[in-house]
């Protein structure tokens, strides 16, 4: 059993060493359907899925599309059979999703289906029994599906319903112990191997009296009780995303931030939540793509999910509080890791599609330790049929005036992609 747990801890270790790694967001071909929020999004095995959601009423969507990340391309798969909506939930059991509830532009639905991605085929399953509602937030843990809070036909709710795949069967469970809420989101945050129980974590959301919350509570599914875990960074939040990123993370960042008590403003930050300690990392800051009308606005409502540790958000509504909201499609990850042996930098990112045409530059810590003032080109670099690029060769001693290879290093990543613009990453520090 020690060797188990070795295994796993050292698995776990090498995972977050690499998340301490440089670390950016790559921004990849749009979502080829109409632009929209609140959106749902879920992965089974290779494969993302991201559908439904809403721009502006009566626009309204029920479709479906599927992700293949090695390609970098879109298929669209069978239309939602319920009505079109916004504010679905959705979570995952094995090999298929459960899409339900939401809001279809009159009033809030609790209608519940089963999304079979082999067959591509829907069915009708129970209908979710809490009532009809919306904006509530759904996570999937130890082969039952659980969803909890929002907004019903008159308030914020804070009931926790399980529901059963083999039986089609719905069961009430504690209720939350926090305010009740909507605009909420959640992830499951499955404990170490051998550690008591299975646990999704609820963050963050929205009171009936407006108030911006920044809880997290775990909720143990062998015990049925919850504990609160430390607060998500910031003053309150709410339309935030989140999703697991592998059993003992989980990552939650954007959304609407309280920045005083009477004014808020979209958010970019990101961060990284680790089960075994309660805390939150910050992780690069989320924004949305250049070009895409914002210009590195910060992104809220949009649909997340991971694939193999790889990070993907689409969609979602674009803004900073009162200089209004664009709704976008682009997609990125947070995927490239850079680390530096010897004389040697070795940069690993998934950048695709095919075509893209990548310089890497390299440069100084400034005088204060941050990003370099000024920079060399370092080297250009292909991208393969499936959009891999991978550069690792000697740093010339020559390359920076006053180069120590002693010294932490910058990395920037600059691409262009044809017939669409150019596209940039931040400076980010190699130890």
């Amino acid at each position: 059993m020690r060797r188990v747990l070795f295994l796993v801890s050292l698995v776990l270790a090498l995972f977050l060493g690499r998340v301490s790694d440089a670390q950016i967001w790559l921004w990849q071909p749009s979502l080829p359907a109409s632009e929209r929020n609140t959106p749902i999004g879920f992965s089974i095995g290779q494969y993302g899925y991201v559908g439904l959601g809403a721009n502006g009423s009566p626009n309204l969507f029920n479709d479906l599309w599927r992700l293949d990340p090695l390609t970098m391309s879109w298929t669209r798969m069978a239309d939602f059979p319920g009505s079109a909506r916004w504010g679905a939930m959705a979570f995952t059991i094995g090999a298929n999703a459960y899409v339900g509830c939401g809001y279809d532009g009159t009033d809030p639905v609790q209608d519940f289906w089963r999304y079979t991605p082999a067959t591509n085929t829907w069915t009708r399953m129970a209908d979710f029994p809490g009532g009809p509602r919306y904006l509530g937030s759904a996570f999937s843990v130890g082969g039952f599906g659980y969803f909890t809070c929002g907004y019903g036909t008159s308030s914020a709710t804070n009931d926790l319903w399980r529901y059963d795949p083999l039986t089609n069967t719905w069961m009430r469970k504690a209720d939350l112990p926090g305010p009740a809420r909507y605009v909420t989101v959640a992830f499951s945050a499955r404990p170490m191997m051998f550690e008591s129980g299975m646990v999704g974590i609820v963050a963050t959301g929205l009171t009936d009296s407006n108030t911006f919350l920044s809880d997290a509570w775990a909720y143990n599914t062998i015990t049925n009780t919850w504990v609160q875990r430390s607060d998500v960074p910031g003053q309150g939040r709410y339309a935030c995303i989140a999703y697991n990123l592998i059993p003992e993370l989980g990552c939650l960042g954007g959304g609407y931030e309280r920045t005083s008590p009477t004014t808020a403003a979209g958010s970019n930050d990101f961060f990284l939540y680790q089960h075994s300690t309660g805390n939150w990392t910050s992780l690069p800051d989320m924004y949305s793509a250049p070009g895409s009308g914002g210009n590195n606005e910060a992104v809220t409502t949009a649909a997340a999910f991971a694939i193999h540790g790889k990070s993907y958000i689409v969609a979602g509504a674009e803004g900073h509080g009162g200089n209004g909201t664009k709704f976008v499609r682009e997609f990125g990850w947070l995927d490239l890791a850079a680390t530096r042996t010897g004389l040697l930098v070795d940069l690993v990112g998934w950048v695709g599609p095919p075509g893209v045409v990548a310089t890497f530059r390299i440069g100084l810590p400034s005088a204060n330790g941050g990003p370099p003032t000024s920079s060399q080109l370092f080297g250009t670099v292909a991208f393969d049929a499936i959009g891999r690029a991978r550069i690792t060769r000697p740093i010339p001693q020559n390359l920076v005036s006053g180069f120590n290879y002693q010294r932490a290093v910058w990395v920037r990543v600059e691409a262009v992609i044809p017939n669409q613009g150019f596209r940039f990453s931040q400076w980010r520090r190699v130890p």
